[in-house]
């Protein structure tokens, strides 16, 4: 298998590209209120974004959603196209859908003028002890009788296009393309329209994954507030007003995941520098607020349960900015924690580990309390 070589100034221009590209559009979408983690989650009435050639493997499994920051980009650039349509493709597979259909009027087309949106991810690459890239297959580590000396992750990036982004040409009764006054070709909708159903109000009070998900995880939620929740590592607890004083039980759980997220950054769990940092100064609560706002967004698509944002007041935003444009990686960081905070919390149930990690955390809370103010 051949791969094009690039520098290592190259790969890193490329990668400065990206990321720089990536905080602008994460900067827009946090200064209009169109980020994700700052908009309500519906399921059923929300669409988790997908590409709409792969909706299953080869065996026929359920082939996963965009996740992490590739979801996250997908739903920001979608709102900023003031599309609702989830399905994402890329030029290839359009062309190749187009060479399955014989007839012409009937394929796909990206409209003229239509911006991609670029979704990475890092691919591992084998080569050998001479630095040769060569060929994996993970059931056969050695190719041809050479040995895999070393890997490396690779950056790979695809563009995708928005089903809103993609038409059919409109044709006259003579089979001409009908243009418009300036020559631009007038298009059909590419898709059927996607069904959304109607929000169900009756999900809101039936909510049992995430009561699940908390008990799985040992936690400690003490109801002794009057007029505000957080999370302190002194007695390593989530202190809540009562449950009765919350609107709805997505106000509750939203907090709750909310703090469950800060829960993991101490030293015995994730040990998030930007947790340990937490007192000392406005841009690192920010960072971590970033990091728990972000993480209860994921746990709630991740568990398929409504979301409702919390309040982020006007200091938290302006930080946030401010980072993305000092360090545009700082969102792919963020977007990386939050998803291993929500991965730890969700391997609990997975893994069925309760009663083994409570061991070890009850006794490293002797050990390693710190005293920090809460979360």
């Amino acid at each position: 298998m051949a791969y094009k070589t690039l520098s290592k100034e190259e790969r890193q221009k490329k990668r400065d590209d990206y990321e720089k590209q990536v905080a602008d559009m994460f900067i827009k979408g946090i200064q209009e209120g169109t980020a994700p983690w700052r908009k309500p989650w519906v399921p059923g009435v929300n669409k988790r974004d997908y590409n709409l050639f792969q909706m299953t493997d080869k065996n026929g499994k359920q082939i996963n959603h965009y996740k992490g920051i590739n979801g996250l980009i997908c739903e920001i650039n979608r709102s900023l196209l003031g599309s609702e349509d989830p399905r994402w493709c890329t030029v290839n597979e359009l062309m190749e859908y187009n060479g399955k259909i014989e007839d012409d009027k009937e394929h796909l087309w990206v409209k003229k003028g239509e911006k991609g949106t670029t979704i990475s991810f890092f691919e591992r690459r084998f080569y050998d002890k001479d630095g040769n890239p060569i060929r994996y297959d993970e059931n056969n580590p050695n190719y041809e009788g050479v040995e895999i000396a070393y890997s490396k992750p690779i950056l790979r990036s695809w563009v995708i296009f928005n089903a809103a982004q993609i038409g059919k040409y409109t044709y006259d009764e003579n089979g001409n393309k009908v243009k418009d006054e300036n020559g631009n070709a007038i298009y059909r909708p590419g898709f059927e329209p996607m069904k959304v159903e109607k929000e169900d109000k009756k999900v809101i009070e039936t909510l049992i994954e995430p009561e699940t998900l908390i008990k799985n995880t040992g936690v400690k939620i003490v109801y002794d507030q009057i007029d505000q929740g957080y999370y302190t590592e002194m007695d390593d607890h989530i202190h809540l007003v009562p449950k009765d004083k919350f609107n709805s039980q997505i106000d509750y759980y939203s907090t709750v995941l909310h703090e469950l997220t800060h829960w993991t950054g101490v030293s015995w769990r994730l040990d998030r520098e930007e947790f340990a940092n937490y007192g000392k100064s406005k841009q690192w609560r920010a960072k971590e607020e970033l990091v728990a706002e972000i993480g209860s967004y994921l746990l709630a698509k991740d568990c398929n349960i409504m979301f409702k944002p919390t309040d982020n007041n006007l200091s938290y935003v302006e930080s946030w900015c401010s980072s993305l444009k000092e360090k545009p990686a700082s969102i792919f960081e963020a977007c990386q924690k939050a998803k291993k905070a929500s991965d730890y919390i969700q391997d609990f149930t997975r893994n069925n580990t309760k009663e083994k990690v409570n061991e070890s955390t009850t006794e490293n809370v002797e050990i390693q309390i710190k005293g920090r103010k809460g979360r």
